[in-house]
């Protein structure tokens, strides 16, 4: 289980650097839907980070 939520934490940061070089911050500021979608990510990924930190 521990394995599963850290390969989903890779593959979030790995989409959230994408995300930073693909996006220009202009324009990013003019997207809802980015910035929707970034905040999920963050959210997720914080999520799954928290939820280590309760097993421990």
């Amino acid at each position: 289980m521990l394995e599963e939520r850290l390969k989903t934490l890779e593959n979030n940061i790995a989409e959230l650097r994408k995300m930073k070089a693909d996006v220009q911050a202009e324009a990013f500021k003019n997207n809802t839907r980015q910035q929707w979608a970034l905040r999920y990510g963050l959210f997720e990924s914080i999520q799954i980070n928290g939820s280590r930190i309760k097993q421990i």
